[in-house]
C-alpha cells in the first residue's frame, strides 16, 4: 500500500471513530423516537420527548421537562434535571443523579456507582445499586431499597413503602470492609422492615418511623 492510501485510510478511520465519540443532543417539538449510542454522550434537550435512550460507552443528560421511557447505560453516569419524567434509568458503571421532581414508573438502579435522588422524586417500584451509596431525599419510592456496598440514607421526610434491604457481602475480607450505614432522620419513613444480612451501623433517629429490624446473619 502507498503511503498516500494508508494516509488516507487512517484519516477515515480517525473521522468515523470522533463522529461516534461525539455527543447526540436531540431537539425535538414532538415525539423523537429511540436514541441510541455506542460510543458517546447523549443530551435530551428540555421539553423533549422520547423513547428508549441507550448507550454503551458514554453518559446520558436528561434536561429539565423532558422525558423518555428507558434510560440505559453501560459505561457512563446519569445526569437528570428537574421534572423529567421516564419508565426505568439504570446504569451498570456510573452514577444516577437526579434533580427535583423525577417520577419514575419502574426501578432506578446502578451495579457500580451512586444514586442521588432530589425533592419530590417519586419512584413506583425499586431503587438498588450494589457498589454505591443511595442517596434519598424528600423522595418516595413505591417499593424496596437495596444495596450490598454502600450507605443508604433517606432524608428531609424520604418514605419507603416497602423494604430496606442490605444484601450479604461476599467479598473474602469483608470483615476488614467498613460496615455500610442506614442513616434515617427524623422526617423519614421505612413501612416495611428493614432486612441486614451483613452488619450495619444503624443511624435511626428516634423519632422516624422505621419497621421492624431484622437480622439474617
Amino acid at each position: 500500500m502507498s503511503p498516500g492510501k494508508f494516509i488516507i485510510q487512517v484519516a477515515v478511520i480517525l473521522a468515523v471513530l470522533l463522529q461516534a465519540a461525539c455527543v447526540i443532543e436531540v431537539h425535538s417539538d414532538g415525539y423523537e423516537g429511540d436514541v441510541s449510542k455506542v460510543f458517546g454522550g447523549i443530551d435530551i434537550s428540555s421539553g423533549d420527548d422520547v423513547g428508549d435512550v441507550e448507550s454503551v460507552n458514554g453518559g446520558i443528560v436528561l434536561r429539565d421537562n423532558s422525558s423518555a421511557h428507558r434510560v440505559e447505560t453501560v459505561n457512563g453516569s446519569v445526569r437528570i434535571h428537574d421534572d423529567v419524567s421516564v419508565y426505568s434509568v439504570e446504569t451498570v458503571n456510573g452514577s444516577i443523579r437526579a434533580g427535583r421532581n423525577l417520577k419514575v414508573q419502574d426501578d432506578v438502579s446502578t451495579v457500580n456507582g451512586s444514586i442521588d435522588l432530589q425533592e419530590g422524586t417519586v419512584v413506583n417500584n425499586r431503587v438498588s445499586t450494589v457498589n454505591g451509596t443511595i442517596g434519598l431525599y424528600s423522595t418516595e419510592v413505591g417499593h424496596d431499597v437495596e444495596t450490598t456496598n454502600g450507605d443508604i440514607r433517606l432524608l428531609d421526610g424520604s418514605v419507603v413503602s416497602g423494604d430496606v434491604v442490605f444484601h450479604e457481602n461476599s467479598t473474602f475480607f469483608r470483615g476488614h470492609i467498613n460496615r455500610p450505614r442506614l442513616v434515617v432522620d427524623a422526617g423519614s419513613a421505612i413501612k416495611g422492615a428493614v432486612h441486614l444480612y451483613q452488619k450495619v451501623k444503624l443511624e435511626i433517629a428516634d423519632e422516624a418511623e422505621v419497621g421492624e429490624i431484622i437480622e439474617h446473619y
